[in-house]
């Protein structure tokens, strides 16, 4: 029956089909996925939404292309804008495909349908693959589910792949994809890009630099702009629960663990807030790691939210510190800088420095100076 099924899916669909049978616990996912192309047959392009392997790894990025690189965060009225291009376009790939290819994700809300319009559908066939059984049930049932590791399954689906069809043809996917990025792109208004530019200057600076980013303005901008050099690069708390505070003792491990590497903490003013004392951690533990903070004065995403939705906005102006006079009293150094210059000076000086660096960014200076 498994067989049969394929072969209608074969038939029905056009050469972009890309063909998994079905495999149960005692078959290696590798294995499986070495059996992917119809025999004889050579894929003339794969279309990937992968949020763990951005562009620029080389084990398929020659044969796939990524629309974004990250999650996207919910509970932003004023990202609607923005979002409303970037999921169209993302929609409407996924519904002209005729196989899905699903690998470690919940297909849950706060990954695809982040403004919560009902606007995410699967009308191809659907094939997921998943460590947990569970898992593979959930919110989109799969016509084929595979249990198994996302490293394993990746790794036969580029032996099975082999390298890239010669025919101009066989990049459709390549160039689709590159429309809508440039559809994307050009909707992106003038708060976003001087943002992607505050993160564009850190990569440009910091050559290999891990990115720990909390739920703030500049950190939704990332998910939505930023490539990642390499896998395990961006990290951030932005989707799900959005909790606030994240971004600080997670840059303090990733500089534990990786400590010859750059590591930044993006956060907000608020955020900064729930785990201020970590500054003294870090200090203690060695980790000069580089806290950037985007001062909004307060919870400024929730504000636009409620104003947004003609609520009274209540409980999102807290009071806003002084930054640079706490991170030299926790023994940090610190600095205040309002453009894509002065970061990367600020940047180079905490390169050097054998203790965390604080540089706080204004959002109105900022937004004032690098031409939002």
């Amino acid at each position: 029956r498994r067989a049969a099924r394929l072969e209608q899916i074969a038939r029905a669909g056009d050469q972009r089909a890309l063909l998994i049978e079905t495999v149960f616990d005692q078959v290696e996912p590798g294995i499986a996925l070495a059996r992917v192309i119809r025999p004889g047959a050579r894929p003339i392009g794969v279309e990937v939404k992968l949020h763990f392997l951005p562009r620029g790894d080389d084990r398929l990025d020659h044969r796939t292309h990524c629309i974004e690189p990250e999650h996207h965060r919910r509970h932003r009225i004023d990202e609607e804008c923005r979002l409303e291009t970037v999921l169209r376009q993302r929609f409407e790939l996924v519904r002209d495909a005729d196989v899905v290819l699903a690998i470690g994700t919940e297909l849950g809300e706060t990954d695809y349908d982040t403004v919560f319009d009902g606007g995410f559908a699967i009308d191809g066939h659907l094939i997921r693959i998943d460590i947990d059984t569970g898992q593979l049930m959930r919110n989109f049932r799969p016509g084929t589910a595979i249990v198994g590791d996302a490293k394993a399954a990746l790794s036969g689906l580029a032996a099975a792949l082999g390298s890239s069809p010669a025919d101009a043809s066989a990049v459709w996917g390549a160039a689709r994809v590159a429309r809508a990025r440039a559809k994307i792109e050009a909707g992106y208004d003038a708060p976003t890009r001087t943002q992607a530019a505050l993160i564009e200057t850190l990569a440009a600076v910091l050559p290999g630099v891990i990115i720990a980013g909390d739920s703030t303005s500049p950190t939704y901008v990332g998910n939505l702009t930023y490539d990642a050099a390499s896998p395990r690069t961006w990290f951030n708390s932005s989707t799900g629960y959005g909790t606030l505070g994240y971004g600080l003792p997670a840059a303090i491990g990733a500089k534990l663990a990786a400590p010859h590497r750059p590591v930044v903490c993006l956060i907000g003013d608020g955020g900064l807030q729930f785990t201020l004392p970590e500054l003294a951690s870090a200090v203690q533990a060695g980790a000069p790691v580089i806290v950037v903070v985007w001062n909004n004065a307060g919870y400024g995403e929730i504000r636009k939210y409620m104003t947004a939705h003609d609520i009274t906005p209540v409980g999102v102006d807290p009071y806003t510190p002084d930054f640079i006079t706490l991170a030299h009293g926790f023994g940090c150094l610190a600095h205040t800088v309002d453009d894509p210059a002065s970061l990367a000076a600020a940047l180079r000086q905490a390169t050097v420095a054998q203790r965390p660096t604080v540089i706080e960014i204004r959002e109105t200076d900022w937004f004032a100076k690098a031409g939002a």
